[in-house]
């Protein structure tokens, strides 16, 4: 309804929020925390202290040092051997780490779990997990900007078609098919520079310095989830602090890219292009959403934690 007395205004955008889907590509929540299947080559690392960093809600940060001496090959270490190993590390913690891990019975990827009730976001990124295809290879990490200019959606949908046939007198008899949306593509303009979301969405990683080096042909950029937040606002004058509320976009499967820079005498924005897309359910079949909305009362949006999670 948008008789003016009820009518919502949307109002600026207050974060956006981008992170590696799992590996089997579901979202990544406190209590489905994805990896690979293995065996995972772990030769190149200190295997004595894999380092794997796990983060529970606004918590500081936690660096586990995972021993993985008792693998029986270091250049294919099992999903088994893996949790036997971060399941001690975590215990070896003062206090312990609050995270379990598994085996998923039905799949048998590396699996890690939040403990308890009311998690609302779990973490889980660093050396190990990237070894171990947590988030694709690149981890489970929330990366929140609220510097961001413009996040412009388009959609992508496909045409009617119209099938026709004429007769001998010329009339023609036709059959005009239902278009139907495909997917979304978003330009992003941020006034910030933030390597970290860039690598994301170009299959980068990181160096020890911070630095990385460029995409080549055979750089796979993951799939990524993305959350946009704005604020609503009822009809007339408004104070910016009188909002009613806030509006969540949840974009669900997408593939992000980097996009053009321009060096001059003046500020530098970061681009970004944003696609996502429908898609079946590699298990139930059933066609998925690209994107869902959600409405947020400003309690629910703060019990969120965007900016310490």
């Amino acid at each position: 309804m948008a008789l003016k007395d009820k009518a919502i205004f949307g109002f600026g955008l207050h974060y956006v929020r981008m992170f590696a889907l799992n590996d089997d590509n579901t979202t990544p929540t406190p209590t489905n925390i994805i990896g690979g299947v293995g065996p995972f080559d772990m030769s190149d690392a200190t295997i004595a202290a894999v380092p794997i960093t796990i983060k529970i809600d606004g918590e500081a940060a936690v660096v586990v040092e995972v021993d993985l001496t008792d693998a029986v090959a270091p250049g294919a270490v099992t999903a088994a051997e893996i949790v036997t190993a971060v399941t001690t590390a975590f215990a070896a913690e003062t206090p312990a780490v609050a995270v379990t891990a598994s085996v998923d019975e039905t799949s048998n990827r590396l699996k890690f779990v939040a403990d308890g009730e009311g998690v609302i976001a779990l973490q889980v990124y660093g050396e190990l997990a990237e070894l171990s295809m947590i988030g694709q290879g690149f981890g489970i990490k929330y990366l929140v900007s609220d510097t961001i200019r413009t996040m412009t959606e388009t959609a992508n949908r496909k045409a009617g078609e119209t099938i026709a046939t004429t007769d001998a007198w010329g009339v023609d008899t036709t059959v005009v098919t239902d278009g139907y949306y495909k997917g979304f593509s978003a330009p992003i303009v941020d006034t910030a520079e933030d390597w970290e979301m860039f690598a994301l969405c170009e299959g980068l990683h990181l160096n020890a310095s911070g630095g990385m080096s460029s995409p080549t042909s055979e750089t796979i950029r993951p799939m990524i989830g993305a959350n946009a937040f704005y604020g609503k606002y009822l009809q007339g004058e408004n104070r910016e602090t009188e909002l009613v509320g806030y509006r969540e976009i949840d974009y669900k499967y997408c593939k992000g890219m980097g996009g053009d820079k321009t060096h001059e005498r003046g500020f530098s924005d970061s681009t970004y292009t944003l696609e996502g897309t429908t898609h079946r359910d590699a298990v139930t079949k059933i066609v998925q959403p690209a994107w869902d909305k959600i409405e947020l009362t400003v309690a629910q949006f703060n019990a969120l934690l965007i900016e310490s999670i």
